[in-house]
């Protein structure tokens, strides 16, 4: 027989989520630290006037020698190709229902 109380059984019924009093823990945050290593780059850039570059690059887990690489190149050879590719799609004329073919 499972127990419950009346303010569980007021939460269910009002469809409540119920909540934790526990603290959430810091890397399900949703602040740099689960954020995509380019964006820790960018913060860390953004900060090494006041930190370290060193302690921050620890504390958020990436390569000092990566966030130096990036500086030098921020984007990757596959975003530069993509973003190529969008500016030779968006030069292409659309010759509207002439270019597609809706045979069977």
């Amino acid at each position: 027989m499972i127990c419950s109380t009346p303010k569980r059984d007021l939460e269910a019924s009002s469809g409540a989520a119920p909540r934790s009093r526990r603290a959430r823990h810091p890397k399900k945050s949703r602040g740099v630290l689960c954020k995509g290593v380019r964006v820790k780059y960018a913060f860390i850039h953004a900060q090494r006037d006041r930190f370290p570059v060193l302690m921050m690059c620890r504390i958020l887990e990436v390569a000092r020698s990566g966030f130096y690489a990036w500086i030098h190149k921020p984007l990757s050879d596959r975003a530069i190709e993509n973003e190529r590719l969008l500016e030779l799609i968006r030069a292409e004329p659309v010759n509207d229902f002439e270019t597609l073919d809706f045979s069977i």
